[in-house]
């Protein structure tokens, strides 16, 4: 424990210096030790309150401009010195400790390194949630886990982003809980109303693994990391892996049957919407959304981007509202990437390829976070002259 509480005394001297990053970084530290030699003892659980409580103070402050106010029990406490020398007990007898709390400060860290778009950082934090709450006996509030999803589909071991789906998946309530300690409060009525729809339903199997998934596959092939004629045997041993556990049959067998389609027989557009018209089951808008992504590695440009523009909107809001991580670290990099490497392969299919290079790429590529994919399909609708409608022209703006 001695490091543990040098650690956060000294995080909470460099934000009283003014050196709010180094604070950050110095409680990020004694955090990663707290956490690798956690006991179940009281002076290990006061040490996780005490720095979840600290750590949020000073990352609020770099994220929004100024500290949380209120916390559970009452005003929120300003971090000072001495705190991590305090006595447990009374930290304790308030009732501010449950296991779960180890992983939210995890998220705290995380959410930092998001926000300075410091992706394997944020990565390794992401991990630790999953780990802390997969030794946790009968955890709660395992909803906001589905967020760092995309983490692990990221690495590309489709096998693992199961497994731990599969352990996520088993806890969440079929109910959506209260607001969580530690999340900002103006994001509460949009996750109250995304938990709405987040049963043990294969919803989060759609939207936060499955949709991801099919977002990795086309960027690996479009950046040349797999080839479309090992697209057979990658789908075969995604929908084949003993690991993949979902309740609707008929669906994930549509989901199989439409990617392959897509994919590997390379069907066009009139074939996929056909086949779309035959699914009659509750997940019709996700699959449409992954025959959308899907076809991004096999149609004509123009195409692309105007069936990219049906469903931009609608992914913004599911990532945004629950996951503004995913946003920024996989979301916002996937749609940018790909247009990049997609002017790289196939130039002859974008008019006015000088400007392109001179102007519409670093346009979006140098864009705010906020409004780089507003920029970037701005372009699209000006190079390939796309009629858009109302909507469209409200976000573009």
């Amino acid at each position: 424990m001695k490091k543990v509480r040098l650690y956060g005394e000294a995080g909470i001297s460099a934000w009283l210096n003014g050196d709010l990053l180094e604070a950050i970084a110095l409680l990020e530290d004694g955090y990663d030790i707290l956490t690798k030699s956690f006991e179940d003892i009281d002076n290990y659980k006061a040490a996780v309150i005490w720095y979840g409580s600290t750590a949020k103070y000073i990352v609020d402050i770099v994220m929004y401009g100024k500290p949380p106010t209120e916390a559970l029990g009452g005003p929120y406490a300003i971090p000072s010195r001495g705190d991590f020398y305090r006595d447990a007990a009374p930290t304790l007898q308030k009732g501010f400790y449950f296991d779960e709390r180890r992983f939210i400060v995890a998220f705290v860290f995380q959410e930092a390194h998001e926000y300075h778009n410091e992706f394997s950082k944020a990565k390794l934090w992401a991990f630790k949630t999953f780990q802390i709450a997969m030794g946790i006996t009968n955890p709660q509030y395992l909803v906001v886990l589905t967020k760092n999803l995309f983490y692990l589909v990221a690495d590309g071991d489709f096998d693992h982003v199961f497994v731990v789906f599969n352990f996520v998946n088993q806890f969440i309530p079929s109910e959506p809980r209260a607001n969580i300690d530690g999340w900002n409060a103006d994001d509460a009525a949009k996750k109250d109303q995304i938990a709405q729809n987040l049963r043990s339903d294969d919803f989060i199997f759609y939207e936060y693994v499955l949709i991801p998934i099919t977002y990795k596959i086309v960027l690996d092939l479009m950046e040349g990391i797999t080839n479309l004629k090992d697209i057979g045997d990658i789908l075969t041993r995604l929908f084949s892996s003993p690991n993949l556990k979902v309740i609707d049959a008929d669906a994930i067998e549509f989901a199989k049957d439409l990617l392959a389609k897509v994919l590997v027989q390379r069907a066009s557009w009139i074939e996929i919407s056909e086949l779309m018209s035959s699914y009659a089951g509750k997940f019709a808008e996700q699959m449409f959304v992954m025959a959308h992504i899907a076809y991004s590695a096999t149609g004509l440009s123009k195409q692309i981007a105007e069936l990219q523009l049906q469903y931009i909107q609608r992914q913004e809001i599911v990532f945004g509202a629950l996951n503004k991580g995913g946003l920024s670290q996989f979301l916002i990099p996937f749609y940018e990437n790909y247009w990049v490497v997609r002017f790289r392969l196939l130039p002859d299919e974008f008019p006015s390829q000088e400007f392109w290079i001179a102007k519409s790429q670093p346009r979006f590529q140098n864009a705010a976070v906020t409004d780089k994919l507003r920029w970037l399909f701005g372009v699209l609708v000006h190079h390939f002259e796309i009629s858009t409608s109302a909507a469209v022209d409200n976000w573009l703006e």
